[in-house]
């Protein structure tokens, strides 16, 4: 006679059998979609397939990331700025602040051809289209120019940026608010702010700019 003892133990196996065939059909689904996040070389994560490189999922051609005090004069926030297509003369380029706090504030997206001068191709070691870009970039954040330390508000303002009074106000009353100036092209700039009672980067003035800035708040 077969001990019930017996059939119990057939019972576990067949219980731990079953348990074994679900847990891996589950584990098969999950790593067909499974995507795995790495970060480029400026530090942003991004979502790409395990077969996938990053430079084939992304095309980044070149990137610089500086980290500067923008928001506060005690902890430094970080400027990133990434060229992404297929050329240097034809790629986007994304210009963003990520804050200390490890938000980001700012994104301004532009044509890298905008970064291109023709007075850098006379400059030694420069020789071509991509080499101004390239240099472009790797200077993008240390003009000496380019952060500001002491904002006034009586900076030029082109009649296409509405500068916000509010804000005005505020860098007329707080002296230390640090700025930021960046070039789009030959002949257009803008200087952005941080706004520590609108917990926002604004532009409060700039040149002959056109180009469309998105504030993440």
């Amino acid at each position: 006679m077969i001990s019930i003892r017996f059939f119990h133990s057939i019972k576990v196996t067949a219980y731990t059998l079953l348990i074994c065939i679900i847990a891996y059909s589950c584990n098969s689904r999950g790593n067909k979609n499974e995507t795995v996040k790495n970060e480029d070389s400026a530090g942003t994560q991004v979502a790409i397939k395990p077969t996938t490189s990053l430079n084939q999922a992304q095309h980044i051609l070149t990137s610089n990331i500086t980290p500067h005090f923008f928001t506060n004069h005690s902890q430094k926030d970080t400027f990133k700025l990434i060229l992404i297509g297929d050329s240097l003369y034809n790629a986007t380029a994304i210009f963003s602040i990520i804050s200390y706090k490890g938000e980001r504030i700012y994104v301004d997206t532009f044509l890298s051809s905008d970064l291109f001068n023709k007075s850098d191709i006379r400059g030694a070691g420069i020789a071509n289209i991509d080499d101004s870009i390239k240099y472009r970039v790797k200077a993008f954040f240390e003009n000496s120019t380019a952060f500001i330390d002491t904002v006034t508000g009586g900076n030029p303002v082109d009649d296409e940026i509405q500068s916000d009074t509010v804000f005005m106000k505020e860098i007329d009353s707080d002296q230390s608010i640090i700025g930021f100036q960046y070039s789009i092209g030959v002949e257009c700039y803008q200087c952005i702010a941080y706004s520590k009672k609108q917990h926002k980067v604004l532009v409060y003035a700039g040149i002959n700019s056109d180009v469309p800035v998105n504030n993440s708040n």
